[in-house]
């Protein structure tokens, strides 16, 4: 159904085979941009339509509304240049120079090869063979390419996946500048003290159920209310934030298969290779652990009938969210690929104090105490 006729005619047509191919050379922002530009294009020309009926019935005031809608409408196209710009990637002219800075699908690869030698050049065994782990998870997780048409549908969801493999080399190549199995030891000590954390939070909560409770109603109602209370709420909020970065960090340096085969194929030395087998173990324990507790938690808050806020992990800073595509202005982009790394979880983080952690455009959980540039 989302192929299209290469002989149709008029703009909306050209917009979307031009957004087919962007989105077959991985080019997924950029055709993002010109769908949702193909789209305003439409409900431009359909209010022109309209326009001219008015006109042709005498009927001006009805012709001054829809003007304003027009130039209300307008205002979502993207700018000449934009699309010209867009043209020149289809043809091969401008590759590197869109909004995605040049991490198309050829780009994807070009990284993954940059990423094996750089692992290849490592001297520590442990840490090369820990690195194996992340560049194979890294390729699982680049999006597919080729047949434009038929990816357009899933546009969101390989943006998504994309900017999280773009994220994931960044990641990698930070590793790889520190010794992996310290930060690895530090990584399960961070999700055992917050798998810790969530189940006393959960324990807490089980005296305010209504099951388990022997307060009268207006006790119960007092304490939900109290400031303390709500303290703690924001503090499960922050709580779940930090499981869900620490749970990415994991899932990039845990073996998506069997972790003896992973570790026997590294070729260790014995007491290496029991070190790896068993921090990738008690890793994945610790993030199933977290997880169930979080879970826990969330079960306590849904019998007390507490809300914590919606919270939508692929529209935060981290993975590139929260921000507009920098084909039509945004900025939020290039901001996630410049900013340093969180030390505990590699992910891209502002530094405390900064103009940019003070801003509107960002929440306090992209603030980080400890951060490095990478």
């Amino acid at each position: 159904e989302e192929e299209e006729n290469d002989e149709e005619e008029g703009e909306g047509a050209e917009l979307r085979r031009l957004a087919r191919g962007l989105a077959a050379r991985g080019l997924f922002e950029e055709a993002q941009s010109c769908q949702a530009h193909a789209e305003a294009v439409k409900r431009v020309e359909a209010a022109e339509a309209k326009k001219k009926e008015a006109i042709a019935r005498d009927d001006l005031e009805a012709a001054v509304s829809i003007k304003s809608e027009i130039k209300a409408l307008s205002e979502a196209l993207a700018s000449d240049a934009a699309v010209e710009g867009w043209r020149q990637l289809v043809a091969g002219a401008g590759i590197g120079g869109g909004s995605s800075g040049g991490d198309g699908a050829a780009a994807l690869v070009a990284t993954e090869e940059r990423l094996r030698q750089r692992c290849q050049c490592m001297d520590d065994a442990f840490d090369r063979a820990a690195l194996v782990v992340a560049i194979g998870n890294f390729r699982s997780a680049c999006p597919p390419c080729g047949g434009g048409g038929k990816l357009l549908s899933r546009l969101p969801a390989l943006l998504q996946q994309q900017r999280r493999a773009r994220q994931m080399s960044r990641s990698i190549e930070a590793a790889s500048s520190c010794g992996l199995l310290r930060f690895l030891q530090v990584l399960l000590v961070c999700l055992s003290a917050v798998s810790e954390v969530l189940g006393a939070c959960s324990d807490s909560l089980g005296p305010l159920l209504i099951s388990d409770c022997d307060w009268t109603a207006e006790e119960r109602d007092l304490a939900l209310s109290s400031d303390e209370f709500k303290t703690f709420l924001r503090g499960l909020a922050t709580l779940r934030r930090l499981l869900w970065r620490l749970g990415l960090a994991a899932e990039l340096f845990l073996p998506g298969g069997d972790t003896v085969s992973v570790v026997e194929s590294a070729d260790l030395p014995p007491k290496e290779a029991k070190t790896l087998k068993d921090l990738h173990e008690q890793t994945s324990l610790s993030l199933d652990g977290a997880r169930a507790a979080w879970a826990a938690v969330e079960a306590g808050l849904k019998g007390l009938q507490v809300d914590i806020g919606t919270w939508d992990p692929s529209s935060c800073f981290e993975v590139g969210g929260g921000g507009g595509s920098s084909a039509l202005g945004g900025a939020s982009a290039d901001k996630h690929r410049s900013a340093p790394l969180c030390a505990l979880c590699l992910l891209p983080a502002l530094p405390p104090f900064s103009l940019e952690a003070e801003g509107s455009t960002y929440d306090g959980g992209v603030s980080s105490a400890l951060w490095k540039n990478n």
